[in-house]
C-alpha cells in the first residue's frame, strides 16, 4: 500500500502577525501628526473617515472627505474645508462667525446663479499668471469661498472677504454685479497698477475706463472656430484653442481641481503706464490656454496659504499630516478600460523618478484593490528603512486587509484573501518597517470620490 507524501498545510506560510504596540496617543485626540512621534517601531492604520464637528451657538458644522457643510436648515452651504478653515481664520471674522455663516450662505447662492448664467471662475493657474503682471496683492471679486488664498486680500463691493483694501487689484470682471461694476469704475479711475480680467465685448458698446486708459495684453482672436476651419480648408490637421481654461461649475463645493473649456474669448487689460514682459505674457498664453487635466494643486505652507492648506483633507491637513517629521507618501491605484492595471506613489516634498508600474496578471481579471495593494508597496520599498512614514490612500478595502494582520487575537489566513501575493509582500514590508524601529501610520478616507490629489 502506497502512502501518500506528507503535505503541508496552505496556512503554514501564512505570515506571523504584527504586534501593536501599546500607546495611549490617539490620533486625532491627544496626538496629531505633526507632533513628536513616539519612540519605537509600531503600525497605526485608519481605515474609517474622520469626522470634525464645530459648533456656532446651536448651528453645526460638519467637515469630512475634504468638505464642510453648514447643517443650519434656514443657513445651510457646503464648500471646500480648506475654503472653510481659511476665511474663518481671517482677522475681520474673529467674532463674527454667525455673519461669516450667513455671508458664506449669500455667496454660495450668488455663485450659483451666477454659474446658472454660464459664468465660470478662471483657474488658479491663470489667476496667479495674472496676479504676476503687476504684483498683485488684492483680487476683487469671485466669491469669499472660491477667491484664491495666495492674495493677500480678496473683496467685492462693500464686502471684505479678508485683507485690506489697498494694493494692486486683479479685477474678474464678469462675476461683478451691475452695480459693483459702475462703483468700481467710479474708483478706478485713478488706478495705474491694476489687471482686469473681462470678456470680449459683444458688439459696439460703451467703453469703460480701463479700456481708455489701458491697452489688450493677450485676446484669444486668433485662436476661434473661425482658424480652425481656414485650417481645415488649407488642409492643416491643426486645431485651434478656443477660449481659455476655466473651473468647473459648482467646483466650490464639490473640490473639483478638474479643469474645462470655455469659448467665450477673454482678453487682459492692463494700464498703459503698467509694463508687461515677454515672460509674463508667455506665461500667461500657458496658462490661460491649458486644455484638460487638472488645476493648480501644489501645496504651500508658507506666508497666508497655510491656514487653507491646513483645512484641507482631515488626514493631511487637519491631522497635521503636511507636518508629519519625516516621509509623507500617497499612493493610488487605476483599473483601465481593456483591463490595464497600473498602480504609483507619490512623495510630498521629494519627487522620484520610477514611482509607476504596469500591473500584472490582467488575464485572470482585473482589479482596482490589486493595484492599490501594489501601490502601498512600491511606496514601502521606495522609502528607507530607517525612515518613518505616514501614507495616505483612498481605498477602504486595502486598510481593512492589511489591518486584520496588526494586533494579537485575529485568526487570519491568507487562504481566500483577495490578491494574497501581493497582501503577503505588503504584510512583509510593514514588519521589516517595524523592527528597524520605524513607524508608520496609514490613513485613508474610505471610497472617497471628492479628494484632491496634491502633487
Amino acid at each position: 500500500m502506497r502512502w501518500e507524501v506528507p503535505s503541508m498545510p496552505t496556512s503554514a506560510y501564512d505570515p506571523g502577525l504584527l504586534h501593536e504596540q501599546e500607546t495611549p496617543l490617539q490620533i486625532g485626540q491627544n496626538w496629531f501628526l505633526d507632533q513628536e512621534i513616539p519612540a519605537g517601531g509600531f503600525v497605526r492604520i485608519r481605515d474609517s473617515l474622520q469626522v470634525w464637528e464645530e459648533r456656532v451657538d446651536e448651528r453645526r458644522i460638519i467637515t469630512m472627505e475634504g468638505l464642510t457643510t453648514c447643517l443650519d436648515p434656514g443657513r445651510g452651504w457646503t464648500i471646500t474645508s480648506g475654503g472653510w478653515n481659511f476665511v474663518k481664520k481671517q482677522e475681520c471674522w474673529e467674532g463674527h462667525e454667525q455673519a461669516l455663516i450667513t455671508t458664506i450662505r449669500k455667496e454660495t447662492k450668488r455663485t450659483e446663479e451666477l454659474e446658472e448664467a454660464a459664468y465660470r471662475s478662471p483657474t488658479w493657474v491663470v489667476l496667479r499668471a495674472l496676479q504676476q503682471i503687476n504684483s498683485a496683492t488684492r483680487i476683487e471679486a469671485e466669491a469669499a469661498m472660491s477667491a484664491p488664498p495666495f492674495f493677500q486680500s480678496a473683496g467685492r463691493g462693500d464686502l471684505l472677504s479678508w485683507g485690506g483694501e489697498e494694493g494692486p487689484p486683479v479685477v474678474i470682471w464678469e462675476s461683478l454685479s451691475e452695480q459693483e461694476k459702475k462703483s468700481w469704475l467710479e474708483e478706478s479711475s485713478t488706478m495705474h497698477d491694476l489687471v482686469v480680467w473681462c470678456q470680449s465685448k459683444k458688439g459696439a458698446g460703451e467703453i469703460r475706463s480701463f479700456e481708455l486708459s489701458g491697452e489688450e495684453t493677450f485676446f484669444n482672436h486668433d485662436e476661434t472656430k473661425s482658424k480652425e476651419e481656414k485650417n481645415k480648408k488649407n488642409g492643416s490637421k491643426d486645431k485651434a484653442h478656443r477660449g481659455q481654461s476655466v473651473r468647473y461649475r459648482s467646483w466650490w463645493k464639490q473640490g473639483n481641481i478638474k479643469m474645462a473649456v470655455s469659448e467665450d474669448h477673454t482678453p487682459c487689460w492692463v494700464h498703459k503706464d503698467l509694463t508687461v514682459t515677454t515672460k509674463q505674457i508667455q506665461a500667461f498664453l500657458t496658462a490661460a490656454r491649458a486644455s484638460g487635466g487638472k488645476d493648480e494643486c501644489q501645496v504651500r505652507l508658507t506666508n497666508i496659504e497655510r491656514e487653507y492648506w491646513m483645512g484641507t483633507e482631515p488626514e493631511s491637513g487637519r491631522l497635521g499630516g503636511y507636518g508629519f517629521q519625516v516621509t509623507v507618501t500617497a499612493g493610488d491605484g487605476s483599473n483601465q478600460k481593456g483591463g490595464k492595471m497600473g498602480a504609483g506613489y507619490v512623495n510630498l516634498w521629494k519627487q522620484r523618478k520610477g514611482q509607476q508600474r504596469r500591473v500584472g496578471c490582467e488575464e485572470e481579471g482585473s482589479s482596482s484593490n490589486r493595484t492599490e495593494l501594489v501601490a502601498f508597496v512600491l511606496a514601502l520599498r521606495g522609502t528607507p528603512v530607517t525612515k518613518r512614514m505616514l501614507y495616505l490612500c483612498d481605498n477602504q478595502a486595502l486598510l481593512k486587509a492589511v489591518k486584520r494582520w496588526v494586533g494579537e487575537g485575529g485568526n487570519v489566513m491568507l487562504v481566500g484573501a483577495p490578491d494574497a501575493d501581493i497582501l503577503l509582500e505588503a504584510i512583509e514590508e510593514l514588519r521589516n518597517l517595524k523592527n528597524n524601529n520605524r513607524s508608520s501610520d496609514l490613513s485613508g478616507q474610505g471610497d472617497s470620490t471628492s479628494r484632491r490629489t496634491c502633487k
